[in-house]
């Protein structure tokens, strides 16, 4: 089957809005996070002004949740490098992952909610509690905290009326929409697809919960407290953004000049279980994701310039994708450079999938690996893994991402660099 070609990319978070401003910010190792309070450190995105919404869909845009509105800048962005008006709506369609966590807790009870944090669970008045956050229920409510409304604001305000699909899971949805956009363009069942991933997870009552799990860093390395598979790790930095691809069908988009980035050979998903109770990580979950993408492609490790880790930080999830990747070079008896782009941005979820892509193909076209901030010492064991601490040079035109989430479940995706 023909592989989808890549013509189009859309980036926003911390680090700015654009591909121009993001890529500029990793060519100089630059991260950005906002302090909220104490040690508490979140990426945050600088909209400014929101995007020319046409009349028509006014009263629409007020229903999009903060993670949307990211989602569809830099869906601008990425449509905007290609001619999409001289496609046929239905051989358009749009893949939208997202994990927004914008309305956990009732955005607009938040005070409430966050009044009542300060007081240990055994002191809380629960019934003062829900009586004052019932009367802050905004009437809108579930229209509002619907996660199909970015999708189908996005879908209209393209005009795109093909194979239209929203995941809203965990981080790897955003690499399970490009796979199912893949799938789209390859099966002639689309022309031209819209990848995007959006997610917030700066709510004050989502970082609660996810402090919780234990999932976030506590800070106290200040911006510097996101250390993916460095031995003192321990959790990530939460944020919000968005990341955009637009992928087309080969010969159509030659046929219209389009200018081609690059194309994704193949994706690999994985759903793994233990025997453990609790949040559990399998441990060779990882490892199957990427060893099934590689021998499903037909490719080797010598064939590929670098692998882009998931990297969340957290002990027992570095743990389990190091040992994966460990398995997976001894496997092939060679090693390739691996990267984590995450401590630029902050975990973003969904959106740190498209992102981690689109990053990985524009420094490779450029020529070079990206380095992974933060990293100093790895455990003693992982050693043979070559991480990069700096920008590393390379001729390689593929490259492999992962993304892993809670529960058991692992997505490695092929791209190549167009020549």
């Amino acid at each position: 089957m023909t592989s989808p070609v890549i013509t189009g990319i859309g980036i926003t978070t911390p680090l700015g809005i654009g591909l121009d401003k993001n890529l500029k910010a990793i060519r100089e190792s630059i991260t950005s996070f906002t302090r909220y309070n104490d040690n508490d450190y979140r990426g945050s995105v600088e909209i400014g002004q929101n995007p020319e919404i046409p009349s028509h869909l006014t009263g629409q845009f007020k229903f999009l949740n903060r993670g949307g509105i990211l989602g569809l800048i830099s869906a601008i962005e990425a449509m905007s490098m290609v001619d999409y008006q001289s496609i046929p709506p239905e051989d358009k369609c749009i893949f939208l992952a997202t994990g927004d966590l914008t309305n956990t807790g009732c955005e607009f009870i938040s005070q409430v909610t966050k009044n009542f944090l300060k007081t240990k669970i055994s002191d809380i008045a629960f019934d003062k509690f829900n009586k004052m956050a019932l009367n802050k229920v905004n009437p809108f409510f579930l229209l509002d905290s619907i996660a199909n409304n970015p999708f189908s604001f996005i879908s209209a305000y393209f005009n795109v009326m093909g194979d239209n699909t929203s995941i809203a899971s965990l981080s790897p949805c955003g690499s399970l929409a490009l796979d199912l956009a893949s799938r789209s363009i390859r099966q002639n069942r689309s022309r031209l697809s819209l990848v995007i991933g959006s997610t917030s997870w700066i709510n004050d009552v989502s970082v609660y919960e996810m402090k919780g799990l234990g999932l976030i860093s506590s800070g106290k390395k200040g911006e510097s407290s996101f250390m993916p598979f460095d031995k003192k790790r321990d959790g990530f930095i939460p944020s919000e953004g968005s990341a955009a691809l637009v992928i087309e069908q080969p010969d159509l988009a030659l046929d219209r000049g389009a200018v081609i980035l690059g194309k994704v050979i193949n994706t690999y998903c994985v759903c793994d279980t233990t025997d453990k109770h609790g949040i559990s990580v399998p441990t060779f979950m990882t490892y199957r994701a990427m060893r099934g993408c590689l021998e499903s492609a037909g490719l080797k490790m010598e064939d590929i310039g670098f692998i882009c880790a998931h990297g969340s930080g957290s002990q027992k999830g570095d743990n389990a994708e190091m040992l994966s990747i460990m398995r997976l070079f001894e496997d092939y008896q060679q090693t390739v450079p691996v990267c984590a782009l995450k401590p630029y941005t902050g975990h973003m979820g969904a959106a740190s999938d498209i992102f981690d892509i689109a990053i990985s193909l524009c420094c490779l076209k450029d020529g070079f690996i990206p380095k992974t901030p933060n990293l100093v010492d790895t455990d003693e064991r992982f050693s043979p893994i070559p991480f990069t601490k700096s920008h590393t040079p390379t001729d390689k035109d593929i490259f492999m991402t992962v993304s892993n989430g809670l529960g058991g479940q692992s997505v490695a995706t092929l791209i190549q660099v167009a020549k």
